[in-house]
């Protein structure tokens, strides 16, 4: 069977005037034009009796489908019986997820999460990422947080399973690990300069 994949997928169909017979025939769809997504697509029909089946595995030529989507072959016997190939959801598949560190007292939603979902083929599968509770004020140091990914693309791609992220919760009190010198004071423009060496970076 010929298909075009792409925005408005279609698959070539054969209507059989008549009786049909098939013996576990394998079928073999090629596709042009783009992936082919996911859908029902009728394959064989009849005005007869459809007795047999088709093999349930189908055979990709060309583009193929949606990496990683669930491909199958379904046959309906009996009377005006017909043949369908169905192009299920994928899964994407988590590879790498992080969450930056935040101050005790803010919430999660003030954490930056870094996380990569990839379809069969490693190819990065765009969508978003944020914490199921993004209010919450969880306490000084490392905690386990859940996180859902939403997949841009909702046509093709489940959406999977909520993770945990690990986020740390740092003290708001700063304890510097070296201590600063004061090596001059002057005045400019009014102003009071303090010059010194040694302070600790990042602090007050």
């Amino acid at each position: 069977f010929q298909a075009a994949g792409g925005a408005s997928p279609t698959v070539g169909k054969i209507s059989v005037a008549g009786d049909l017979a098939l013996n576990a025939n394998v079928v073999t769809v090629n596709v042009g034009g783009g992936v082919l997504g996911t859908g029902t697509y009728r394959l064989l029909d009849c005005t007869g009796t459809l007795s047999g089946s088709a093999n349930a595995v189908p055979a990709f030529t060309g583009l193929g489908a949606t990496p990683g989507a669930v491909v199958s072959i379904s046959t309906t016997t009996g009377a005006g019986g017909h043949v369908d190939l169905t192009v299920a959801k994928a899964t994407p598949i988590l590879q790498t997820a992080s969450a930056s560190p935040i101050i005790s007292g803010q919430a999660l939603s003030n954490s930056v999460l870094s996380v990569t979902f990839t379809n069969a083929t490693g190819a990065v599968v765009p969508g978003t990422a944020v914490f199921t509770s993004p209010s919450t004020v969880p306490p000084a140091g490392t905690t386990a947080q859940q996180v859902q990914f939403t997949p841009t693309d909702t046509a093709d791609y489940n959406t999977p399973a909520a993770f945990n992220v690990n986020v740390t919760v740092n003290s708001s009190v700063l304890i510097p690990t070296q201590s600063a010198g004061i090596t001059g004071f002057s005045l400019v423009n009014g102003n009071v300069v303090i010059s010194g060496t040694n302070g600790q970076s990042g602090g007050t």
